[in-house]
């Protein structure tokens, strides 16, 4: 009889389990399963439930222990045993204590978690998102604009170099796209201005209308071009005003004096003159911006009735009027002859001028004045006259930006040899002195490094030169060729009068006589004297 050695109930021979416990009985059992066997049975195992749950538990989890780590040590013997025994799962269930209620009963202690993280996270993941996005969308036009500007770069068809422009304007919407679509426009216009026109109409929906008249204004300046090569100056001109419509600076043309040129020639039926400055020498005519209009103002000094004492002098003032130029006022000097137009200066702060000298009749003396003219309202208005030399040029004496008039007494050699400098206002008053350099008033006939005749050593002089001019500033003049060698003068009044020119440098080993002249001095002073002696 054999006896279960767990619970010690008698067993059959050939019985494989205790029917009582179903503890496993073997018959044949090698040293080692013994020892599995007896350290099993050590094991003391409450069924009834009766002891402390948590010692059942620790306890069941020991032997659980011990005969996983048996097994995996005995693996092949084991599974020998498996081949030949079977080992009921009931039992193994039976004495699980993890499916015990008191177990899963128990409060196990939960991680804390961060309500501060929790919140914060999902809104920084959200906001990065956002930001991605954002610069996805930047880049990629940015991206898309330089394919397209590479294209037109690297385009030599027109047709496409337009199209491309246009997609990068589309993709990005900047100043670098635009330049781009202007410059293209512009480029096409070189040859073919109404096509890059009608390009520009295609496109006017998507762009600005400032950079619709930008871009129209850099097309018409290639039509001005091509229509000056051709020589046609009015429509030139018509274009001109075109462009000022736009908004564009039309005065910033390459072609914008030579159009003044030809417009002036043919307004005044005078020649056409190289440039400004040959326009007022030869022909007595100026063009300047002397009030608020955008088109510059036309002034023509005109000479009616030769020299005498029943000549008078005209100045026309024209003003362009939906742009064609027209004669819009004339001012009358009476008994007036040797006019000359000095230039055109600023007068008064910001106000600009022309200056004219005349010799006249009309204070019953023979004198000389330099009249100042100004525009307002479209109409010439005198600004002030001074009774001066029509040979000494306005001067800023006091370097304030305005320009100033000399005066001198009708001789111009008197007794005190005093000059002073005058400046006129844009209100008409009375013109105040100025002082030279800063409070010294100029006290010679002209300015210092001024002559009467200051070509007189390489040009010959005519008699419209000499016209108009008294004996006393003939005089001057004869003796101006010889202070030139640096004749030393006797007489105190020209001693004193060429002492005070900065170009004067006394010789005195030159004695006046003809053999260190040229042929332009003796013609000149002999000219000069005749003039004298008249």
């Amino acid at each position: 009889m054999k006896f279960c050695t767990k619970c010690g109930a008698p067993i059959d021979e050939d019985t494989k389990f205790c029917k009582k416990c179903g503890n496993l009985v073997k018959h044949n059992i090698d040293e080692k399963e013994k020892q599995f066997t007896e350290a099993l049975d050590k094991i003391d195992i409450n069924d009834s439930g009766e002891k402390n749950n948590h010692s059942t538990i620790d306890l069941h989890k020991e032997e659980h222990s011990k005969k996983s780590k048996l097994i995996e040590k005995e693996e092949p013997n084991v599974q020998d045993l498996s081949e030949t025994q079977e080992i009921p799962i009931q039992r193994l269930n039976e004495h699980s204590d993890y499916n015990q209620p008191s177990y899963n009963n128990v409060a196990h202690p939960k991680k804390p978690k961060n309500k501060f993280l929790s919140g914060i996270v999902p809104k920084v993941i959200a906001g990065l998102l956002v930001i991605v996005v954002i610069l996805i969308g930047v880049f990629f036009n940015r991206i898309e604009a330089a394919y397209y500007i590479s294209k037109c770069n690297n385009s030599i068809d027109e047709t496409e170099k337009i199209e491309y422009a246009t997609k990068a304007v589309k993709a990005l919407d900047s100043s670098n796209t635009k330049d781009l679509l202007k410059n293209t426009l512009v480029e096409i216009a070189k040859d073919d201005v109404d096509l890059a026109e009608k390009d520009l109409e295609k496109v006017s929906s998507m762009i600005s209308q400032g950079d619709y008249q930008n871009i129209a204004s850099g097309i018409k300046e290639k039509k001005v071009d091509k229509l000056c090569s051709q020589g046609k100056y009015q429509e030139a001109f018509n274009e001109l005003n075109e462009i000022n419509k736009l908004g564009g600076d039309f005065k910033s043309n390459k072609n914008y004096e030579d159009i003044m040129l030809n417009v002036v020639a043919k307004l005044t039926n005078t020649p056409v003159q190289n440039t400004k400055n040959l326009l007022m020498d030869n022909s007595s005519i100026c063009f300047d911006s002397f009030d608020s209009d955008p088109f510059d103002e036309i002034i023509e000094l005109k000479k009616n009735g030769g020299y005498s004492y029943n000549s008078d002098i005209k100045i026309n003032l024209y003003k362009c009027k939906n742009g064609q130029y027209k004669l819009v006022d004339t001012k009358v000097i009476n008994s007036a002859w040797n006019a000359k137009m000095q230039g055109v200066y600023n007068y008064d702060t910001d106000k600009k001028g022309v200056y004219v000298s005349y010799s006249t009749s009309a204070n019953s003396g023979n004198t000389v004045g330099t009249s100042v003219y100004g525009v307002s309202d479209d109409k010439l208005q005198l600004k002030g006259t001074i009774g001066a030399n029509n040979y000494t040029k306005p001067e800023d004496v006091n370097n304030d930006g305005i320009y100033e008039i000399l005066s001198n007494s009708s001789s111009l050699v008197s007794q005190s040899g005093v000059s002073k400098w005058y400046r006129v206002y844009d209100d008409g008053k009375a013109p105040t002195e100025v002082k030279e350099n800063g409070g010294q008033a100029s006290k010679t006939g002209t300015g210092s490094n001024d002559y009467i005749f200051k070509d007189s050593d390489k040009t010959y002089l005519m008699e419209d030169d000499l016209r108009g001019k008294t004996k006393d500033e003939l005089a001057l003049a004869r003796n101006e060729i010889f202070a030139r060698h640096g004749y030393v003068f006797t007489d105190e009044t020209y001693k004193k009068y060429f002492s005070s020119k900065s170009w004067y440098t006394p010789n005195s080993s030159y004695d006046g006589s003809d053999s260190a002249l040229n042929q332009y001095e003796i013609a000149n002073y002999k000219v000069i004297q005749n003039w004298e002696n008249k």
